[in-house]
């Protein structure tokens, strides 16, 4: 049964995720730029899972081997810059812009640190890069939650999808060894409570374009 429900919340999020690729794609030619990171990081999303889907099929190797590891760190990574960049460009608070590249360099030298003594760690689906950036993302939407507090204008259903799934992100890794060993069954309810939080994501970043949309709309001048 859990596969069968799995299977079908991995095809409504995969069916949102290209809605949001073609509806932050037409924000882009609006010159919406602040779009740009949130665009980019639904093209590593829509990578991943085709890069997955053809390891699972076996129509492609990494490598010489059956992994989809290495696209699971290129999304990491793609997540990573992404969200970095999207709230540089949205956080005006004074000290975080004054002191943004300093932490964004710490983080990144600590996260890739291991993967540049071993390199073969990026074949390995090893948690630190995870456990490394994503509290950083989780630090940058408590600042963009304080300043969407203090200025109603802002993205902040975008926010609070990040912040979510983030956090949901965390708790998995947390308790990944307790999934070890365990049956395809159980490993697929695993699966479908790992991509509910993703689905919310996705439906916040359509509903942040539906706004916005709305909001043009709405300053387009009548012809009488």
């Amino acid at each position: 049964m859990w596969i069968e429900i799995y299977n079908y919340l991995h095809s409504i999020y995969l069916t949102i995720l290209m809605l949001n690729i073609l509806g932050y794609s037409a924000l882009l030619f609006l010159k919406k730029n602040a779009f740009k990171p949130i665009l980019i990081y639904l093209l590593g999303a829509i990578i991943a899972e085709i890069g997955t889907y053809l390891i699972n099929n076996n129509i492609i190797t990494v490598f010489g081997e059956i992994t989809n590891a290495p696209f699971i760190f290129l999304f990491l990574t793609i997540q990573f810059l992404c969200f970095s960049y999207f709230y540089k460009l949205n956080i005006k608070n004074r000290w975080f812009q004054k002191y943004f590249y300093m932490l964004f360099c710490v983080v990144s030298v600590i996260a890739y640190s291991i993967y540049i003594i071993d390199f073969n760690s990026i074949m390995t689906h090893n948690p630190w890069l995870s456990f490394i950036t994503i509290p950083f993302i989780l630090f940058l939407t408590t600042i963009y939650f304080y300043e969407l507090l203090k200025n109603e204008k802002g993205y902040r259903y975008i926010n609070i999808g990040v912040f979510m799934v983030s956090s949901c992100t965390l708790i998995f890794l947390s308790s990944a060894t307790f999934y070890e060993n365990i049956s395809y069954e159980l490993l697929s309810i695993k699966q479908s409570l790992h991509i509910t939080p993703l689905i919310f994501l996705q439906l916040l970043f359509l509903y942040e374009a539906f706004l916005f949309f709305k909001s043009r709309k709405k300053k387009v001048p009548k012809i009488n």
